[in-house]
Parts: C-alpha cells; structure tokens; sequence
C-alpha cells in the first residue's frame, strides 16, 4: 500500500506543476480564458483526487474539521472557510484581470 501512496504522491506533484502552467498559460494568453479556466479545474479536481489517495488529508482533514464542532471554535472554522474563498476568488480574478489587461495593451498603436 505505501508504494501506491508514493506513486499518488508523485502523480499528484505533477498535477500541481501542470495546474501552475495553465495559470500561466491563461496570464500570457496562449490558451483562451474559459477553456483555460476549465483545465485549471480538471487539474484542480484531480490534484485534490491524488493528494487524497496519497493520504495528504489523513493528518490535516481532521483537525480542519474539528475547528466546526464546537460553538467556541467554530468561529475559527468560518473564518477559515472565507479565507479559503477569498483567496480562490482572487487567483479568478488575477487570470481575468491579466488578461483584459493584455488585451487592451495589444490594441493600442505607437
């Protein structure tokens, strides 16, 4: 079984490094913005899936989802779930507004 997590482990590495290429291929316009965006969450997906089968999750998932449990520590857990989509909003808005950017600089004439 551990030579199966070590192998996920190495897929999902892999996945991430893909994910960042497709940020950037998105930012410096090679690929269009949606089907872009739809790689993006494919890779996302499936990093999630092997970094799961890997077992990155069995140490942290726990006390992630210990923080909701409790009435004093739930405040944590909403937080964290905001920081969480924030920060997922941001990395959207980052790929479109570059882009738009590029766009516009490309349509100007010297």
């Amino acid at each position: 079984m551990s030579k199966f997590k070590t192998v996920c482990g190495v897929i999902a590495f892999v996945l991430f490094f893909l994910m960042l290429g497709a940020v950037g291929a998105i930012e410096q316009d090679i690929v269009p913005l949606f089907p872009g965006m739809v790689r993006v969450f494919a890779l996302m997906a499936l990093w999630v899936l092997f970094c799961n089968l890997a077992g990155a999750f069995d140490y942290t998932a726990p006390v992630a989802f210990a923080m909701g449990a409790s009435q004093t520590t739930s405040n944590i857990w909403k937080s964290w779930c905001r920081m969480l989509g924030g920060q997922i909003f941001l990395l959207l808005m980052n790929a479109w507004c570059l882009r738009l950017f590029t766009s516009m600089v490309g349509s100007f004439r010297v």
